[in-house]
């Protein structure tokens, strides 16, 4: 976990593509890369074998009404996009 709101899993050798992971409750995690949403009760939720290939860690987020990271998220990447277009065009 870093912080409250965001916890990382990543694998660090090209041998594993998949690892168990823990997500703390009562709360929604979303995956960071896929988007997929995660509702998790108070007794938490463990998942095994994790699809992580070494490159695309697991990254779940964990919004509340202070921190909104999913939209950040989504803002930061529509920003990137736009740069990214201004030097292809």
């Amino acid at each position: 976990m870093l912080g409250y709101n965001l916890l990382m899993a990543p694998v660090f050798s090209g041998t594993y593509v998949t690892r168990n992971v823990y997500l703390p409750g009562p709360a929604t995690w979303t995956h960071m890369f896929s988007g997929e949403v995660i509702p998790v009760g108070p007794e938490g939720l463990a998942i095994t074998d994790a699809h992580a290939p070494l490159g695309t860690p697991l990254v779940y987020t964990r919004d509340t009404a202070q921190f909104n990271f999913t939209e950040m998220w989504k803002d930061f990447q529509q920003q990137e996009s736009q740069i990214v277009n201004k030097f292809i065009q």
